[in-house]
């Protein structure tokens, strides 16, 4: 009897705990702080105060060299970018106006001049850090998919490098270069838990972008994202571009005499 006892006022102590918990809650749920407002109201009057409608407008109309100097581009580039782009980056908000393409282009070109924090690009624009950190890369990866055909031209046939060879030779006088191949340090800050592998000869931590362009500075292939501590020799020996040149795959031309040489030389794709 007294262990029949015990057990009935355990479960009635279980079940009053339960009620408790589900009381708790409740309460939790009454009380919970309801959102005051959808968007910040200093966030609201980025119209009046942003730096995209207002700085950026005062420097198209009075100084664009001074627009260039702040979005690091040509602010005919960055409107053909808003022309071109815009409809890639574009999006419906529910009950609120969404945020405007060219917006996103000025923020992102921004980021990717300066490395200032979302936050401090959020305060200066008057947009979500949060919001910033989730279009930026969206962004990028439209500009990436709209102007990859157009920007990386990657010949395909033996007389196709040879009418690139011969603008070298004409503008350089150096025969038999289909390319100037080149890389470019892109400070970044330390990843987690990556020791020294990001951190460069030059002082500080980066990733390498790799780049062949012809004459005309067109960008014919590029490699972006090796470790700072390697080199170019290094990522270039370990590159689809040395694949494709081994295997015949771009179509690079044959072995051919140099000028006024009855030897042979393979073309180069420059250094």
């Amino acid at each position: 009897m007294a262990h029949a006892r015990y057990y009935y006022n355990l479960v009635l102590a279980a079940l009053a705990a339960l009620v408790t918990d589900e009381e708790r809650r409740e309460e939790f749920l009454r009380r919970r702080r309801r959102r005051r407002w959808w968007v910040r109201p200093w966030i609201a009057r980025r119209p009046i105060y942003g730096q995209y409608e207002q700085l950026m407008e005062e420097l198209r109309k009075e100084n664009p060299a001074d627009l260039k100097s702040f979005l690091r581009v040509e602010p005919d580039l960055f409107f053909e970018l808003v022309r071109q782009v815009g409809p890639r980056i574009e999006k419906s908000a529910k009950g609120r106006a969404p945020l405007q393409p060219g917006l996103k282009l000025a923020i992102t070109l921004r980021f990717l001049a300066t490395g200032n924090s979302f936050r401090s690009l959020g305060f200066s624009f008057r947009v979500a850090h949060n919001t910033i950190s989730i279009f930026i890369p969206e962004v990028c990866q439209a500009i990436v998919e709209e102007y990859r055909q157009e920007v990386f031209d990657t010949q395909s046939t033996p007389d196709e490098w040879r009418r690139k060879a011969k603008v070298f030779q004409d503008r350089w006088n150096f025969p038999h270069a289909c390319g100037a191949l080149d890389g470019k340090h892109v400070a970044i800050r330390k990843p987690a838990h990556s020791g020294s592998i990001y951190y460069n000869y030059k002082g500080y931590y980066s990733i390498v972008m790799l780049v062949l362009s012809d004459r005309e500075y067109n960008a014919l292939w590029a490699d972006v994202g090796s470790p700072g501590s390697q080199s170019d020799c290094g990522i270039f020996n370990r590159s689809g571009l040395l694949r494709s040149l081994t295997s015949g795959a771009i179509g690079f031309p044959p072995p051919e005499p140099l000028p006024n040489d009855d030897g042979y030389r393979v073309f180069s794709s420059g250094g």
